[in-house]
């Protein structure tokens, strides 16, 4: 089961609670993934020696699922973001093309996937380069201007 605090989440950015619920969810998922008695595709195969990968590494618990995470879901949950703000949340969508006369980039969302991540020593994030980090770390202040009511 999966709880949010809504007092807490009515004070941060929605397409951020988004993200938080997303992030979640995968948790959710890859438990499910790691508890099923039987496989039933390729993914689930995938995941499932990706997950042994970081486990055989000795990390935590929340370490292996949070590396699991950077290494398998950043670019996804960047991309579900993505369609999620331009369809859900139209009008933050449009103030923020109003406020920086351009749509956000991949990169904007990428940041935003990042966050509960970069911040746990992924291994992941420590591969990526200067320039990468830099970039995402700027897109990232983007996030202050968007809608702070989340009800």
């Amino acid at each position: 089961m999966i709880e949010i605090n809504s007092n807490l989440a009515k004070y941060r950015i929605s397409l951020g609670v988004a993200r938080t619920n997303l992030h979640e969810c995968i948790h959710a998922d890859m438990l499910r993934k790691l508890n099923s008695k039987q496989l039933l595709n390729l993914e689930e195969m995938n995941f499932k020696l990706v997950y042994e990968h970081f486990k055989d590494k000795n990390f935590n618990p929340s370490q292996t699922h949070h590396e699991t995470m950077a290494e398998l879901y950043v670019v996804e949950m960047a991309k579900a973001l993505e369609d999620f703000h331009k369809n859900a949340l139209s009008s933050d969508y449009n103030d923020f093309i109003n406020y920086y006369g351009t749509p956000p980039n991949s990169t904007f969302y990428e940041a935003l996937a990042w966050r509960g991540l970069k911040d746990g020593d992924v291994q992941a994030w420590k591969d990526l380069t200067p320039k990468e980090k830099q970039a995402i770390d700027v897109e990232s202040g983007k996030l202050n201007m968007l809608t702070k009511n989340c009800n």
